[in-house]
């Protein structure tokens, strides 16, 4: 049970990087943790350049249904428009665990004022509540995670990927963050309920 305390923390700290511009608490931890000096502004142009705005030129969507959906012709990629109703297949996941994405503390731009269910760190976010409910030792809990893992989250090593190739300081220790979550997810689904 250590292991899933551990991955849930992971997935709840990767799931606030992609949904949370970056605070002096956080950028005092990566320092700690890896030694790196980030300007806290710079920190939160890059989460604002890289996951909230389109228009930025340096935008790499959140979204899984737009993820998916993307196309890459060399180094370019280009990626539709997000839907509002994006996450629509992950509602009969989230109504079983009464876990809500609306209810999340969520600071965006006023400009994203309905997140997609399928947000990357909503779909890490409701894993780590999944992880945390008491009802996890029972196999239907450990099939119903294990399915929605394997259903909707496919996208995220890609995604993963791609902000680990981008120059970006912060974008590249949230993209390490992702890895480490990857990992820990991987591990979870080859073990028996």
């Amino acid at each position: 049970m250590c292991e899933v305390e551990e991955l849930r923390r992971t997935c709840d700290i990767a799931g606030s990087l992609l949904l949370k511009s970056p605070e002096q608490e956080l950028i005092d931890w990566i320092k700690q943790c890896t030694g790196q000096n980030l300007a806290i502004k710079e920190c939160q142009q890059a989460f604002y350049d890289y996951f909230c705005f389109p228009q930025s030129g340096l935008f790499c969507p959140p979204y899984n249904h737009v993820f998916s959906n993307g196309l890459r012709h060399g180094d370019i990629w280009q990626f539709p428009a997000a839907s509002f109703d994006g996450g629509a297949e992950e509602e009969d996941f989230y109504q079983k665990f009464n876990f809500a994405p609306s209810m999340l503390n969520i600071k965006l731009p006023m400009v994203h004022k309905h997140v997609p269910g399928d947000h990357f760190g909503v779909e890490l976010l409701f894993i780590s509540c999944v992880l945390t409910n008491k009802n996890l030792n029972t196999p239907e809990t450990w099939s119903i995670l294990k399915g929605f893992i394997c259903a909707h989250l496919p996208a995220l090593q890609g995604y993963t990927h791609l902000l680990g190739s981008q120059t970006e300081p912060y974008i590249k220790v949230v993209a390490e963050c992702l890895e480490e979550c990857l990992s820990g997810l991987d591990y979870l689904l080859s073990i028996d309920s």
